[in-house]
């Protein structure tokens, strides 16, 4: 759900995106996302710490290359 999420978000920011826009590209039906997250703004915030956690992995995978 993660992954559909931030293809979606990414397209159409916050505002833009719906529940079932998520859903539909996750193969899913909307009622599912509500019994992963409370919100679509938890979802979003998930997203958010999805993509800070591969930051940071980059990061230390550059850093490890340089030693």
């Amino acid at each position: 759900m993660i992954d559909a999420a931030l293809i979606e978000f990414g397209k159409r920011g916050f505002d833009g995106t719906t529940t079932s826009m998520i859903a539909d590209r996750a193969g899913s039906q909307q009622p599912y996302i509500y019994a992963l997250f409370e919100n679509k703004r938890h979802l979003f915030l998930a997203c958010q710490e999805t993509l800070y956690a591969r930051m940071l992995d980059i990061f230390r995978s550059a850093v490890n290359a340089e030693d």
